[in-house]
């Protein structure tokens, strides 16, 4: 049975199909980029698998050498497109999102006391990294947009472990780099996650309001009839009122 996944860097034709342990030859460069301690990566139950554009079956010219003397070296029926598809493949665009807030401290304002900057998490199932992103509002006088650039945060509270996706729970705050952000909602696709899990989601709850948000709620103007009539009489127009 030929193998539907595509050639990669070190499964060549060289390559020795015996072996079962696929190890990287260098984890500097990965270490920086992709996992913080080189820490094995669990394969967690997802909800729904990426789709796969794989074509059926293989023809002659596209089978490499190892192809044809060795179809499937593991045997017992074990699906060779498992077992060479990595733990990142498998993970690859599984995301966690969460919807959050963080309070911020406004000095020198006599209009407002403090913020509140709407946050939206990314918890990376490939690699345990997060990004923040905080949705533009207009005329807001702070800089908004990338709040985090993806890369792998460390948990103060579980000795300098990263996070896990245990670690996210609706309505418990997390730290980040010194800041608290509160969570309040997930997605559809991280709920399902977590009911795989064992432990579901709690229901969202409302971001609180702040001053400069009320500040940009349009207020409906009052009608006076009266003094419009009267504006009206003293720049020598208006209505003029019946004679009978």
């Amino acid at each position: 049975m030929a193998s539907n996944f595509p050639k990669l860097p070190g499964y060549v034709v060289t390559h020795d199909p015996t072996l079962t342990t696929h190890k990287k030859i260098s984890h500097v460069h990965l270490e920086k980029i992709r996992n913080h301690k080189d820490v094995s990566v669990p394969l967690h139950a997802v909800p729904r698998q990426p789709e796969k554009n794989f074509r059926d079956t293989k023809n002659a010219a596209s089978k490499s050498l190892s192809h044809d003397q060795f179809p499937n070296h593991i045997g017992g029926g074990v699906d060779i497109d498992e077992q060479f598809e990595p733990v990142y493949s498998k993970l690859d665009k599984q995301v966690l999102r969460f919807h959050g807030f963080s309070k911020e401290h406004v000095v020198e304002s006599r209009l407002e006391n403090y913020r509140i900057r709407n946050l939206t998490v990314y918890y990376y199932l490939e690699d345990k990294s997060i990004m923040i992103v905080e949705p533009k509002q207009q005329d807001s006088g702070v800089p908004q947009g990338a709040f985090l650039k993806r890369h792998a945060v460390l948990n103060e509270c579980n000795a300098g472990h990263p996070f896990m996706p245990e670690d996210f729970c609706i309505g418990a705050d997390i730290t980040i780099y010194g800041r608290q952000i509160r969570l309040t909602d997930c997605d559809q696709y991280t709920r399902e996650f977590f009911e795989n899990l064992g432990t579901p989601q709690a229901a969202a709850s409302n971001i609180p309001c702040d001053n400069f948000k009320q500040s940009k709620v349009p207020i409906p103007p009052k009608k006076d009839a009266f003094m419009l009539q009267y504006l009206e009489k003293k720049l020598g127009g208006g209505k003029v009122e019946s004679q009978k």
